[in-house]
């Protein structure tokens, strides 16, 4: 386990990391920035007048032999690392970012793996390569929560053969739902007819509050509960309407469990809180929901689109859900079960099948 200090600010104590084979991955950026220095400033690029037209043309500012330099550190520093260790396999959070590496593990015929981390669909960018330049610096193979993301890489998409794509579930995920919760709504709930948990989305926060803040005028018998990202924001705005909680003691997932509908844009939790027998309201503002999720979360059943307060309002008062139990079987489409079996068994019966059999 390699741990990244930075989202955090530190290191998780070693107390609370269950696994004890464990560094920090700041050992991964002193080496890279000490091989960026024996890189040099000067790097010879074939056809660079190429990039600078892109650049310019696009207004784009990037430092790109910066961007250049780092990757071949990141293959110097990987294959210097390999002289000491040689692992079987080696999984990535988020690939996009380490193709250095990627480029020097696969150089020494080390398997690359990916675990999915967020959304996979047609409209990130990370997983969306229109022409095919080989495979040198993606993953050999990639993990992912459900079955529809296989659908993202069938054609036309040369980021990984859709045959090393295998659904293995999202551990979090089964923990939170095995896990009893004692989400008490900071104390409200009984007097309220429905319970609709907010997803929050940062950039999107503006057109949001007016949102739920007309919603819940329109309806005082509907409790709101918001979860924010960043704990020590106020939210005045919101926080003295009756019927908005601001929940700052229990997750996002622990109030899913209370909730009886999911709203946000297009937040993950879109097609996590079906896992929960939830379903979802989603607010279409200028498209965006249905832009992201309209091919996938496409079931009236369990997901249903709206563009107005007011039409969110009708929406939860009289559309027909599934049942919970029928939303939870529904879901393996986006979440298998049983993610340490699953991930057990890809690696013994497909990316470690050869050394198995040695």
């Amino acid at each position: 386990m390699i741990e990244n200090p930075y989202p955090k600010g530190k290191h998780y104590p070693r107390r609370e990391v269950e696994t004890k084979n464990i560094f920090s991955q700041t050992i991964f950026f002193a080496g890279t920035r000490l091989f960026q220095i024996f890189v040099g400033n000067k790097i010879k690029i074939q056809g660079e007048e190429v990039i600078i037209d892109i650049l310019r043309e696009n207004n784009i500012q990037i430092d790109y032999v910066q961007l250049i330099r780092n990757h071949i550190a990141q293959y110097n520093f990987i294959r210097f690392l390999l002289f000491f260790v040689k692992p079987r396999a080696v999984f990535f959070i988020y690939a996009a970012s380490s193709m250095g590496f990627i480029k020097g593990l696969k150089k020494h015929k080390i398997p690359v793996i990916e675990i999915q981390h967020g959304v996979i669909n047609k409209f990130h960018n990370a997983y969306n390569v229109n022409k095919e330049y080989g495979y040198k610096l993606f993953p050999d193979y990639l993990l992912t929560f459900g079955h529809q993301e296989k659908e993202v890489f069938i054609k036309g998409n040369y980021f990984i053969d859709t045959n090393n794509v295998f659904p293995v579930g999202y551990d979090f995920l089964d923990r939170t739902i095995n896990t009893p919760t004692e989400y008490l709504v900071s104390g409200k709930g009984e007097q309220f007819d429905a319970l609709v948990m907010f997803s929050l989305q940062e950039p999107f926060e503006e057109y949001m509050f007016s949102f739920i803040i007309e919603a819940a005028s329109l309806d005082k018998k509907v409790l709101y509960v918001i979860v924010p990202r960043d704990t020590n924001k106020l939210y005045n705005q919101v926080s003295k309407i009756e019927n908005i909680v601001i929940e700052r003691n229990f997750s996002v997932y622990e109030c899913l469990k209370k909730a009886d509908v999911h709203a946000t844009i297009n937040s993950t939790c879109a097609i996590e809180a079906p896992c929960f027998g939830v379903p979802n309201i989603l607010f279409d503002y200028k498209s965006w929901s249905s832009d992201y999720y309209g091919k996938v979360l496409n079931d009236s059943g369990i997901t249903i689109y709206c563009n107005t307060a007011e039409d969110f309002v009708n929406k939860l008062r009289t559309h027909k859900f599934y049942s919970s139990e029928k939303i939870i079987k529904e879901s393996r489409t986006f979440f298998e079960r049983d993610f340490y079996s699953n991930v057990h068994m890809v690696l013994k019966n497909e990316i470690l099948k050869a050394d198995n059999e040695e």
